[in-house]
């Protein structure tokens, strides 16, 4: 009974410990926070981080992903769309709703305060951020496009579900996705009119004629 409520107790102040590190992360990036900002509201102890995460930047790292599966699943819940649409009608009825979400404050807050708020000591970490990014709904492509290519792969050049949904979100999202989260450039253009045309350029370059 004594070793259960203890185990309890711990599961407790790990939880607050993430709850609490997550806030921070995403309000003021790594390099702005230390163990200790974290500690001093959660209470605990450095032991206990470095017990269940080893060190502050696997701490950062469970954050970016926890983050990243919830942004994920809003943006899946999003897409409950109809797979037996024409390719046409349904990419017009994805592109908006993808296009809103990864231009929602929400999205980009994250994104700025999670890459570039971790100047100094980025480089150490590129390859386990990337990974999880990549690996993302919002910056890779959601499983629900993947899966409307796979089922209509009779009616396009490439026969690669991924390599279409990834190429698809690439076009509604650059350059002006890049410019905004690393230049504050806010993207000025016409939002129909760009989905449009990039329907037509993702339509033209890989559907059957």
């Amino acid at each position: 009974m004594a070793q259960k409520s203890r185990y309890y107790k711990s599961q407790i102040r790990i939880e607050k410990i993430f709850e609490v590190a997550t806030e921070l992360f995403l309000q003021r990036g790594y390099d702005s926070v230390s163990l200790n900002d974290i500690l001093a509201i959660s209470g605990g102890s450095l032991a206990s981080i470095y017990k269940y995460f080893e060190s502050k930047e696997n701490l950062f790292l469970h954050v970016v992903e926890f983050h990243t599966q919830r942004l994920d699943k809003k943006l899946d819940n999003l897409l409950s769309l109809d797979e037996n649409l024409a390719p046409q009608e349904y990419l017009s009825e994805f592109a908006p709703i993808y296009f809103d979400f990864i231009y929602s404050a929400e999205n980009q807050k994250f994104l700025k305060n999670i890459l570039l708020g971790t100047s100094k000591t980025f480089g150490s970490m590129l390859k386990n951020v990337s990974k999880i990014f990549l690996d993302t709904s919002t910056l890779a492509f959601p499983a629900g496009l993947s899966n409307y290519f796979r089922a209509h792969i009779d009616e396009f050049d490439s026969a690669d579900p991924e390599y279409l949904a990834r190429y698809f979100c690439f076009l509604l999202r650059e350059p002006h996705f890049n410019r905004l989260i690393f230049f504050g450039e806010e993207p000025n253009l016409d939002k129909e009119n760009f989905i449009k045309d990039r329907i037509k350029i993702f339509l033209h370059g890989v559907k059957k004629q």
